[in-house]
């Protein structure tokens, strides 16, 4: 049996022992919440030509008093470049979108002009040099990097690709993450509940955190506390998934058959019980050339190891190594006993003053069978082992609750 170890190792050691997944291409709008496998640079300026922000008219600055009338001589579309000659002491109609000619130096805002006879415009308001053409290159440059390896795409992101004119994008293969949920006294929902049974909290809670971290979900079933029955579906879900979950038996009761399983199937530990609360007990090894994460069943702790250790990996799988989020400081509410020696995960809320001062306040009691405190919940203190109480008003590291 191993050692409890720290948090921040634990989750180091999770990611260094995850394998990266093959890389596929798929077509452009099926790219959607995908992992990029490559990094995307652009071959060419952003926008590709100088361009109108506004309706109105193109001058050149000499042209121009306060009440000018300009004969306009031609009108520019959207898509088609002006051809024409564009003579002196004149401007041209332009639309927004549309390309701008090489010599024009600012356009002037339709709503800054009046029409003074057929064919001439009058300017009101003088624009300064440059003044609402939008540069070739402005967004981005030839050469520049829009996004790296193990970035998920965005609508903007897509649609960023699709100015650039990608078809195709290669990203990482989805994950398929099998889970197992355990235990003699859990039901699934709309069995009818009996007196010391419980419904199937952690199925539903991970197969919507799966597919929130990107992952395709494939549903094992659920083993009753017998080596047997858990040896057997855990067999059925490496011939079936990239990684592993199984929610309960991992600590060590009597009827805790997980880990005593895993064992007589060569499972390699990694990590055996953290030095943390709540999910003291979690573990992660190697099972043949499969990752195996040992969940344990309350729920509140599942959904913190799942957030803290699974989502890190199911992201190194797509490329992110570093697949964890930042933190930032708040200013701490109210007192917050806790063990010394466990790094303690305490849900919470966030808010600001009219200052901007950024404070935080635990969602209630933190029991890890108290659902409600992580349902509740915008972001986690960090609490650090090294300490048994912080006081109201100290500045603690939060990290908020976001893919």
């Amino acid at each position: 049996m191993c050692k409890p170890i720290s948090f921040l190792n634990a989750r180091q050691l999770v990611v260094e022992n995850t394998d990266r997944l093959p890389q596929e291409t798929v077509l452009l709008p099926e790219s959607l919440g995908r992992r990029l496998a490559q990094v995307i640079t652009t071959s060419e300026d952003l926008p590709r030509f100088h361009n109108s922000g506004v309706d109105g008219y193109v001058v050149r600055l000499r042209d121009l008093t306060e009440g000018t009338a300009l004969k306009i001589a031609g009108v520019i579309r959207v898509g088609a470049f002006w051809q024409g000659v564009w003579p002196q002491h004149t401007c041209l109609r332009i639309l927004t979108g549309a390309p701008v000619p090489d010599d024009a130096e600012a356009i002037v805002m339709q709503e800054w002009t009046s029409s003074v006879g057929e064919g001439y415009v009058r300017i009101n308001r003088l624009p300064t040099k440059h003044e609402h053409i939008r540069w070739r290159g402005s967004d981005t440059k030839a050469g520049s990097i829009v996004a790296g390896i193990g970035v998920r795409i965005s609508p903007a992101l897509l649609g960023t690709f699709a100015s650039m004119g990608k078809t195709e994008v290669v990203v990482s293969q989805i994950p398929n993450i099998a889970l197992l949920t355990t235990g003699d006294e859990v039901l699934d929902v709309g069995e009818p509940l009996t007196p010391g049974k419980v419904w199937n909290t952690s199925r539903y809670l991970l197969e919507g955190e799966v597919k929130g971290a990107g992952g395709r979900v494939v549903w094992i079933g659920h083993a009753r506390d017998n080596e047997a029955e858990t040896r057997m579906k855990i067999a059925e879900a490496l011939e079936k998934a990239d990684l592993l979950l199984i929610c309960g038996g991992v600590s060590v009761g009597s009827y805790d058959f997980v880990t005593i399983t895993l064992s007589s199937m060569g499972w390699k530990p990694i990590v055996q019980g953290v030095k943390q609360r709540p999910g003291k007990p979690f573990t992660f090894g190697r099972l043949g050339n499969k990752g195996v994460f040992g969940l344990p069943g309350n729920p509140v702790s599942t959904a913190v190891c799942f957030d803290q250790y699974v989502r890190p990996a199911i992201n190194a799988m797509q490329g992110q190594v570093e697949g964890w989020r930042r933190t930032e400081p708040a200013e701490l509410t109210s007192d917050i006993k806790k063990v010394l020696g466990l790094h303690h995960f305490v849900r919470a809320t966030l808010h600001k003053d009219s200052s901007g001062r950024e404070f935080v306040t635990p969602t209630g009691a933190q029991g890890s069978h108290v659902f409600s405190s992580i349902r509740d919940a915008e972001c986690l203190i960090h609490l650090p082992e090294g300490t048994d109480e912080v006081l109201a008003g100290t500045i603690v590291m939060v990290e908020r609750l976001t893919t």
